[in-house]
């Protein structure tokens, strides 16, 4: 028998423990639970702040690793068994999702949780600039934020992976539940239907996307060439950490930081896995790269026009300037990509994206009638489940209680007899849901 939506049996619901056989252990099958406490009707809620809301100072209260956000999530589960958290971190947003059942709190529980392991973060405080939303504004929030569309550069390809790992920490927590797991694919699956039937994903849109694209494209020589592409980067802060993430992506180069404080193009390097070279060493390393990406922000030129012709006449690197103010001179015989080229590149990108988001709306809003309709009917599903265990059950036991030839033959006999109920209860089955469907 194929495996239908329809036919949660045959889709892989593990078999039942019969009634005369609580245990399975004498049937030989797999222990299992009947629908749990949450298959009643729960509501969404969420809690949050992220750029478009709080500074920095306040998200960096709220950021968690994942050790942390499993440690709060146990914390939450522990005092509210019923309810269903996920906790969704990045830089520039912490999101707290959490499913209760209707006229059940669900914030306070998750501030008293948060409270627990840091007292002093901003979002326990009423004058704290977080949004707070419920039901259907809530989901649609997180369809939204999956897609790309509510990113502090739009269409962001990070954010998908980073829901992911949310989802995945939730369940390694325990705290993830029917309700927020059915929520969050939804999310996911918008986000790829997004992604492969817009351009919300398409070209680069920041600033190191941008720069990464253009050395991957500038590098082809050198890789066909048997060689690993030198690239230097220089300066730490937020614009050189953005490249060389998205250069670190691309593997196979090798990448050095210099910075004029040491400690920080350290971290650098080790996030990126790369290497660091002191700053007194710059003419040095400058003569060792073939891609120079000069991402400070200083007032006058690191490189200027005296140090660059201080390079061997064989070296002919590629120099790309992120910085405002320049932060290479001008007027040597190097090739210098400046800001507005850059920034070319990454307009051309967010014009393409900004195109699209009338297209991933329309995705979002048929999702979240998707979404509804699920919330709707959840409890049929409940219900169906109870009934489709209840049949392999019944055809065990009949199986069982004709058990008077070879154990294939009883066998047989109980999968003719599941068949048969499956058949049965699935015309029931669809009826059930269209009725839920049309009373949402």
């Amino acid at each position: 028998m194929r495996p239908t939506l329809d036919d949660p049996i045959a889709a892989g619901v593990p078999a039942c423990r019969s009634s005369t056989d609580p245990s399975g252990v004498a049937a030989g099958l797999p222990a299992c639970r009947l629908p749990p406490a949450d298959a009643a009707r729960k509501e969404l809620h969420l809690l949050g702040v992220s750029f478009r809301t709080a500074p920095v100072a306040v998200r960096e209260s709220l950021t968690f690793t994942a050790e942390e956000a499993v440690a709060l999530m146990r914390t939450f589960t522990a005092a509210s068994p019923d309810l269903e958290l996920l906790v969704l971190s990045t830089c520039n947003r912490t999101e707290f999702y959490v499913a209760a059942p209707a006229h059940v709190p669900a914030v306070d529980p998750l501030l008293t949780a948060v409270r627990t392991l840091r007292p002093h973060a901003h979002i326990l405080h009423a004058q704290c600039q977080r949004y707070q939303e419920s039901g259907s504004r809530a989901a649609r929030h997180l369809l939204r934020v999956t897609c790309g569309l509510d990113s502090a550069i739009l269409g962001d390809t990070q954010i998908l992976g980073q829901v992911k790992t949310a989802l995945r920490l939730a369940e390694q927590a325990g705290t993830l539940g029917s309700w927020l797991q059915h929520t969050v694919v939804q999310a996911l699956r918008a986000a790829k239907r997004a992604r492969h039937d817009t351009a919300i994903g398409r070209g680069s849109a920041s600033l190191g996307s941008a720069i990464a694209a253009l050395v991957t494209e500038r590098e082809i020589p050198l890789r066909a060439a048997g060689q690993s592409p030198r690239v230097l980067i220089i300066g730490a802060g937020d614009i050189a950490r953005d490249i060389a993430r998205h250069l670190a992506k691309g593997g196979h180069r090798s990448l050095t930081f210099i910075n004029r404080t040491r400690a920080r193009a350290e971290s650098l390097a080790q996030d990126c896995a790369g290497c660091v070279s002191d700053w007194a060493a710059l003419p040095a390393t400058l003569a060792q790269a073939d891609f120079i990406i000069a991402a400070t922000a200083c007032r006058a030129p690191v490189l200027t026009r005296e140090l660059l012709d201080t390079l061997p006449a064989n070296s002919r690197p590629l120099l790309l300037d992120a910085g405002v103010p320049r932060n290479i001179a001008t007027g040597s015989s190097y090739e210098v990509l400046n800001i507005d080229t850059l920034r070319g590149r990454q307009e051309l990108a967010l014009t393409a994206r900004r195109a699209a988001v009338p297209a991933v709306e329309v995705i979002v809003a048929e999702e979240l009638a998707a979404w509804d309709v699920w919330c709707a009917s959840h409890p049929v599903e409940g219900l169906l489940k109870k009934l489709f265990l209840a049949a392999q059950a019944l055809s065990h036991e009949a199986a069982q209680s004709f058990a008077h030839g070879p154990a294939a033959d009883t066998a047989k006999l109980e999968r003719f007899l599941n068949h048969t109920f499956q058949r049965l209860l699935t015309g029931h089955a669809r009826g059930l849901r269209r009725w839920a469907r049309d009373h949402a």
